[in-house]
């Protein structure tokens, strides 16, 4: 198993592993068995018919231009006719297209420039460097000036948040405000929490008696929809669970894909996925406030026991001051609302994300964990920044190591220069340009991190729905699964 110790979740691709191995949509039974037939075209099956079969015609009607079949086809066709979508600009092609579109984007490949482009680039040069002195910012210019500027400093009047620039604002944001459903606490923010109340107290916890160490042994993802209507945490306190990963992996399931459960506890059985908990508890017929810490296990040589012997490593690097407080009672853990740590598949990788307003219930004793739920929500940022790069690269992964095979066919399909505006960075894009050009499976970078970020389908399956703070926008998307664990040992660096 490939391990990625980064911050992210995998519901899309997921979606995109069903999709390509169903054939990407096609209306025929047969597409994917390497004959062009009847029915299949380059739009219902890209695995059998490409777009371009290099015969020396140009094959407009059908798709080709002079950025998908170069062979067939040049970059130019004088014929009165602007064809952006295949590539050609007021550059490259000056007898069809204008060099100033007015289409409200300021395009620098296609020699728009302020200069010459007033209507399209006023305020936005698209060189690379956020000019605020000429007026540009992430609203007019998003290519030139990103919201988050790592730079160390979280600038909040520029809208820089915990959620959208991590690397500059950190978990504890210094604003006098202790906030624990986010995350804060006494140890990772004593400049908001010093004096807070809660009984919460990690240090203290530490000091008292020894805590009771657990190492899972098996994690289980909702396989309908019914079931993530039940396994999860209600985030926005609107009476209902809230779970779209759960939702999503239900509606694949019931169209083909396979159970992800038992390769992901199959990584669990041979040690190559690792998670300790830990839980401070001070008595087991009752206490007001337990503590409870999640952390990323380093990958074992040899596979667990399962027996309550184990000794387990975290992973140096993973967090040790995040943690879950609440009551316990009844033989019921009742944590949070808070952030943790908590790992989820991402195709062939395992990979750990912090889950916002995590809470945990469930039966826990001192020897077991049954079937305990977790459920909480992971940011827009880590999604955009985490997620859709790793995907990147496993995407790109799969197509150079088979540029002709049905996958790398079907990926190419759904992915290469199918760009949309959906709004943030990829606000004004045009697809056919740039990042969103043509390419071929035997590039070196078939697919580019744009084209996910653009395109619509990953954008739909990643959006946020869940409105966490009341504010009227999306901000969480949610998930929830079921723990078991036993007893272990736990050494922590």
């Amino acid at each position: 198993m490939r391990r990625i110790a980064l911050m992210t979740i995998g519901v899309a691709g997921l979606g995109i592993l069903w999709l390509a191995c169903d054939g990407g949509g096609s209306s025929g039974s047969d597409c994917g068995n390497g004959l062009c037939e009847s029915g299949e075209d380059a739009l219902t099956c890209a695995a059998d018919c490409p777009v371009c079969d290099n015969n020396g015609f140009c094959n407009v009607d059908g798709g080709e231009n002079g950025l998908n079949c170069p062979g067939d086809c040049p970059l130019c066709v004088v014929d009165g006719y602007c064809n952006r979508e295949g590539g050609e600009h007021g550059l490259n092609c000056p007898a069809d297209c204008v060099l100033c579109l007015v289409d409200g984007v300021c395009d620098a490949e296609a020699g728009e420039t302020e200069a010459n482009c007033t209507s399209d680039c006023a305020g936005c040069n698209n060189d690379g460097t956020c000019d605020s002195v000429a007026g540009e910012t992430a609203q007019n210019c998003p290519a030139d000036c990103p919201i988050c500027v790592v730079n160390g400093s979280c600038d909040i009047a520029a809208g820089e948040t915990r959620a959208n620039c991590p690397a500059d604002c950190p978990l504890c944001n210094n604003d006098g405000t202790c906030e624990p459903g986010e995350g804060e606490n006494n140890i990772n923010c004593p400049a908001d929490c010093v004096g807070f109340v809660d009984d919460c107290d990690l240090a203290a916890m530490q000091a008292g008696p020894a805590p009771f160490d657990y190492i899972v042994n098996d994690l289980y993802i909702p396989i309908s929809s019914a079931e993530a209507g039940t396994i999860g945490a209600d985030l926005d306190n609107d009476g209902t669970i809230d779970n779209k990963l759960g939702a999503i992996m239900g509606l694949l399931i019931a169209n083909g894909s396979g159970d992800p459960n038992p390769g992901l506890n199959n990584d669990i059985d041979t040690g190559d996925l690792v998670i300790p908990l830990r839980l401070y508890v001070d008595s087991w017929s009752g206490d007001a406030t337990v503590m409870m810490l999640a952390y990323e296990g380093a990958p074992r040589t040899t596979p667990p026991a399962f027996d309550g012997n184990d000794i387990v490593n975290v992973e140096p690097g993973s967090p040790t001051d995040i943690f879950l407080c609440g009551p316990y009672g009844n033989g019921g853990l009742d944590v949070g609302p808070g952030v943790m740590l908590v790992p989820l598949p991402l195709l062939s990788q395992t990979v750990f994300v912090p889950l916002q307003r995590a809470q945990v219930l469930g039966p826990v004793s001192q020897t077991v964990w049954t079937d305990v739920m977790v459920g909480g929500g992971v940011t827009e940022a880590d999604v955009d920044q985490v997620v859709l790069p790793a995907l990147h690269i496993y995407f790109s992964d799969v197509i150079t190591a088979d540029p002709l095979g049905t996958l790398a066919g079907t990926l190419m399909s759904l992915f290469d220069s199918n760009c949309v505006d959906v709004g943030g960075a990829c606000t004004g894009v045009v697809n056919g340009v740039g990042d969103c050009a043509v390419n071929q499976p035997t590039d070196a970078n078939p697919i580019t991190l744009t084209e996910l970020r653009c395109n619509a389908l990953l954008h739909s399956a990643l959006a946020p729905d869940v409105d966490s703070d009341n504010d009227g926008v999306n901000d969480l998307l949610s998930v929830g699964f079921l723990v078991q664990a036993v007893r272990a040992t736990i050494n922590v660096p």
